[in-house]
């Protein structure tokens, strides 16, 4: 399983709260090797899962390629509690007494190793 303290085991440090993008070590992995990563489960090892949106960050953004009429969104951010018993995570609303539970679908969104 990756945690943090695996990532730190072989000397790196974990910065921000994602550390699925890597650098991941592989063990006799030269460069130009070609690897193949399989992963067989992945399950949440933390009580809070971490979203956000804002100026330049986000699907709903103004880019070269996506102009908008209006303002860019405001930055958010939010935590989400997680219940890996129930297995959900509870999203609160920042401007609202509105929650709910959302079931947990863990996948990962990008990974890749590092340069030497």
């Amino acid at each position: 399983m990756l945690t943090a303290k695996l990532l730190k085991r072989p000397g790196l440090k974990v910065v921000g709260p994602n550390p699925l993008t890597g650098p991941f070590y592989v063990e006799g992995a030269e460069p130009g090797d070609t690897l193949v990563v399989r992963f067989l489960t992945i399950d949440p090892n933390t009580k809070e899962g971490f979203g956000g949106a804002g100026p330049g960050f986000g699907a709903l953004n103004s880019s070269h390629y996506t102009p908008m009429l209006g303002e860019s969104i405001p930055t958010k951010s939010w935590v989400y509690p997680i219940d890996t018993a129930e297995n959900v995570a509870t999203f609160h609303a920042n401007d609202s007494n509105f929650s709910v539970k959302i079931p947990l679908h863990p996948f990962l969104g990008m990974r890749g190793s590092g340069a030497r």
